[in-house]
């Protein structure tokens, strides 16, 4: 099936031209009975099927959907779960173009609603897929398209409010969820283009919703509640195609511990999907929300307001207090945005004295006092746009001065759509706010009942500002770029070694042969000889591929660690198998005849002992829903303790590998912090060799630890790896 004809079909649930109610009924307590009486309301034409009623609400009723005397774009089935599946195969008999599903009792509840589940599968495969309807859900709420008057949803409107035409779509997994989420949208005077439930996604999922609004021209963003991912690399996939020019929120559940997996290596400890899942949005420019007001929040300010180019924000309010708590807001790292105030230029200071009352404050935070007027916030709002220094401007639209009236929000939205500088605004207060509040909502202005949520629209905005700047081509550093470092693969029959031959499925690795595979992909490792059992003793040619100990001096100065290299040993500090800072001969050979006693038949490793540095993990982890994903930490051990790690899905670019770093709390050592010195691009390098790594054999590793990797100034090196394979 082509993509028009795709668009074409997911059309007829978004604008259907005749659309049949089958199990439309007279009683108004069920289902059938709202979804006709909303659906009366459309310029559809519509049918309500039910062989045991002459008509419903003063329409025609019809036995069966065979009897309609036209073709039919939608049918929407509000019968039980049992009768869905027959249903379902006379749509295909009457050649419908798109069924919903409204049903519960599905795979939602067990073995026998997915039995049920894969039976409707069956009918609908069975048919020609240029004559194949498309099924929404089951067990979801529909569709709801309010320019349309479209309204599939069951909830009484009484109890329920549905928003008005709007330009955020809205998807989601959950059709309770859906209702508490538009009924706040619809109090706040927020508007949809679409709402879909997916429901349990049998046929139509989040995947084509996605492509298909990124598509509407009423449509200037998209938000998701989602549970489960159908298809995490083609969600990512679309998503970085659209995001540049329609963005996208994710509401995503499931972030608890309790859906973390525990694992062996520090990598998988850290994981959990939910980590792998912040990493992999944010590398594809979509934003996370935590709840449910973030997820409408953030999608109004993306949708609404224009991208940061900078962190500075000037605040405009007529209270010193809100002041200091959007000041608090905006600059800190902890409980805040990370943002800056911005420094005001005399010039522009005294623009502000000169407009103002004497005794307002025209530093930044600029405070009206409660005598500020409509012309006082005109005179501030044009003096602040016009500052070079300011990036975006935080209005703090008060009604409790005497001395401002109802066309204030008028002058707001004025400058919101045609100032030079981005602007969010806040109001807080009673029904005199509130229904200022609701004017500028509703004329597409970012505004907020609170300083904490203005600012995190702020805060999003400017993250959407890093990102598009991201996508704007320009030059890459040589050592961090893929092309740099062609992966072993695409260089078959080149490379010395085939990691093919190297990591095979159910064939655990040692340290020394992980080593050995890292550096195949161009990461650096200390230098080293590998002694094989009984090769302590013996003299050898110290190639260090398996060789003995060579007589006399080492190939690498002193001092040098002992360590012991098995499969079957992944942490060998806590067995006493590493053994450092040997600095001659004779300890050498001592340290090597007390590890032989103590691991015989083991292989031992003689390796360069690497100076201090700046410790990091880099770790790599086959996740279940996008696959092969990267880490990275600093602190080594601590990493685990403090949670300071960052994931994105494979492969990766240099400038995903900068984002990394730059995410973590401690990524401030790479800018100089209190003079250590740590080259943050060695760190990209080994990040990106990790990545073609992953690219060529992530399908057959399921963990893989780098830690410690060293960073210096210059360079990295990694101390100790661990691999384990699917």
């Amino acid at each position: 099936m082509s993509d028009a004809d795709t668009r074409g079909n997911l059309d007829a649930f978004f604008a259907p031209r005749t659309v049949a109610v089958v199990g439309a009924s007279r009683d108004p307590a069920k289902i059938g009975h709202l979804v006709l009486k909303y659906l009366l309301e459309s310029d559809a034409r519509v049918y309500p099927v039910n062989p045991s009623a002459g008509e419903i609400l003063g329409r025609p009723c019809y036995p069966d959907l065979a009897s309609i005397p036209e073709d039919v774009d939608l049918a929407v089935l509000a019968v039980p779960a049992p009768a869905t599946v027959e249903m379902v195969r006379q749509c295909v008999e009457k050649g419908v173009r798109a069924i919903i599903g409204q049903a519960s009792g599905f795979g939602e509840t067990g073995e026998e609603g997915r039995r049920l589940e894969e039976q409707i599968k069956g009918i609908l495969s069975a048919v020609p897929a240029e004559r194949r309807p498309r099924f929404l859900g089951p067990n979801t709420l529909g569709v709801y398209v309010p320019r349309r008057r479209l309204d599939t949803t069951f909830t009484l409107r009484e109890r329920s409010p549905r928003p008005g035409p709007g330009d955020i779509a809205f998807i989601s997994q959950s059709g309770a969820t859906a209702v508490c989420i538009m009924e706040a949208a619809a109090s706040l005077g927020v508007g949809l283009s679409a709402f879909a439930g997916i429901g349990n996604k049998l046929d139509v999922d989040e995947n084509e919703l996605l492509d298909y609004f990124a598509e509407d021209p009423h449509t200037r963003a998209i938000a998701f509640y989602l549970e489960s991912f159908r298809d995490g690399r083609g969600f990512l996939e679309r998503c970085r195609r659209i995001t540049p020019h329609t963005p996208v929120v994710v509401l995503k559940t499931g972030r608890s511990a309790a859906g973390a997996r525990a694992a062996a290596l520090h990598t998988g400890s850290l994981v959990g999907s939910d980590r792998v899942v912040e990493g992999a949005l944010r590398q594809v420019g979509a934003f996370r929300a935590y709840d449910e007001e973030e997820l409408v929040d953030m999608a109004r300010a993306l949708g609404h307001g224009r991208p940061l180019p900078g962190k500075r924000v000037a605040v405009l309010t007529t209270a010193g207090g809100l002041g200091v708590i959007a000041t608090d807001l905006l600059e800190s790292r902890e409980r805040g945005a990370g943002l800056e105030l911005a420094t005001l230029s005399e010039q522009g200071r005294g623009r502000l004295r000169s407009a103002l009352v004497p005794f307002a404050a025209v530093e930044n935070p600029v405070d009206l006092t409660a005598n500020s007027s409509n012309e006082h916030y005109a005179a501030s709002l044009e003096v602040l746009e016009a500052e070079a220094g300011v990036d975006a401007v935080l209005c703090v639209m008060q009604f409790q001065s005497p001395f401002v009236d109802d066309r204030l929000a008028g002058l707001i939205i004025d400058r919101f759509h045609h100032g030079p500088k981005p602007m969010v605004v806040v109001t807080i207060g009673g029904e005199l706010s509130q229904r200022g509040l609701r004017q500028v909502v509703g004329a597409g202005v970012p505004a907020y009942p609170s300083l904490r949520r203005a600012v995190r629209a702020l805060a999003a905005l400017y993250e959407r500002g890093l990102y598009l700047s991201r996508q704007r081509p320009g030059p890459e550093a040589p050592a961090a770029t893929a092309a740099g470092h062609p992966s072993p693969l695409a260089c078959a029959g080149q490379a010395a070694d085939d990691p093919r031959k190297m990591v095979r499925p159910g064939v655990p690795l040692a340290e020394h042969q992980v080593k050995d595979l890292l550096a195949t992909y161009g990461i650096p490792v200390p230098p080293r000889l590998v002694l094989q059992p009984g090769d302590a003793s013996r003299p050898g040619n110290g190639s260090g591929r398996g060789g003995a100990l060579p007589p006399g001096n080492l190939p690498f100065p002193y001092p040098v660690v002992v360590k012991t290299s098995a499969p079957d040993i992944l942490h060998k500090t806590e067995l006493g198998g590493v053994r450092l800072g040997i600095r001659d001969r004779d300890e050498l050979d001592e340290a090597l005849a007390a590890m032989g006693a103590r691991f015989p038949g083991k292989t031992l490793v003689v390796e360069a002992q690497e100076p201090p540095g700046v410790e990091a993990i880099v770790g790599f982890i086959h996740d279940a829903t996008f696959g092969p994903s990267l880490m990275v930490g600093l602190g080594g051990i601590f990493t685990e303790l403090y949670q300071d790690v960052a994931f994105r899905v494979a492969p990766i670019t240099a400038a995903d590998a900068r984002d990394m770093i730059q995410q973590l709390r401690g990524g401030h050592l790479f800018d100089g912090f209190r003079g250590i010195r740590a080259g943050r691009e060695a760190l990209v390098s080994v990040l990106m060799g990790m990545s073609r790594l992953a690219e060529d054999l992530g399908d057959h590793i399921e963990q893989m630890d780098l830690n410690p990797v060293i960073i210096y100034p210059d360079r990295a090196v990694v101390v100790d790896a661990k691999l384990r394979v699917r």
